[in-house]
């Protein structure tokens, strides 16, 4: 699956409090860019979420906010990242997902 993340500025950002998990929730307004980045998502054998980054200075390793992302999808999804994704609800969601994302 390869998309595009539309870059996003806040026009307002108001932060709310913080919560238990240490995040914080927050109110704001965002507009979209003209700038994306670019996101590659593939089957690996690894057993592990890899990243791969061309800019320096983005952590490539399980700290990095996309990896933790996936790690929770699966978890969610009681899936093994080494497993047939088309052979679960969450495999055959994330796939079509891609779908939807391509076509905007």
């Amino acid at each position: 699956i390869k998309v595009k993340a539309p870059a996003k500025i806040n026009l307002t950002l108001e932060v709310l409090g913080k919560r238990p998990d240490g995040y914080h929730n927050i109110s704001t307004v965002m507009q979209a860019v003209d700038l994306y980045d670019v996101i590659t998502i593939t089957d690996n054998d690894s057993g592990k979420v890899t990243i791969s980054c061309n800019y320096e200075g983005v952590p490539c390793d399980d700290s990095n906010i996309c990896a933790k992302a996936a790690y929770r999808f699966f978890d969610y999804c009681k899936m093994d990242v080494r497993g047939d994704p088309q052979q679960s609800f969450c495999g055959s969601f994330f796939k079509k997902g891609g779908s939807i994302w391509k076509k905007h």
